[in-house]
């Protein structure tokens, strides 16, 4: 079983594009698949939602979603 679930969303930001947007699309990308895990009987109190902008240390494409996971003891 899993204790807890981070769902960090990322959004590569674009020339001329605000911060607060990609950062509302980083937001927006972790707000959908946590319904997704709402809807399969995941509480809701183990998981962690994160809107990332695109600081993230990857080569290609910054537009991602990142699921962690721990297991219960």
């Amino acid at each position: 079983k899993l204790s807890n679930l981070t769902i960090e969303g990322y959004a590569e930001k674009k020339q001329g594009e605000s911060s607060s947007n990609v950062r509302r699309l980083s937001l927006k990308r972790a707000l959908f698949l946590r319904e997704i895990f709402l809807k399969n009987k995941y509480k809701s109190t183990k998981i962690y939602v994160k809107a990332m902008c695109d600081d993230i240390n990857i080569s290609g494409s910054k537009d991602v979603v990142i699921i962690s996971s721990k297991l219960s003891q």
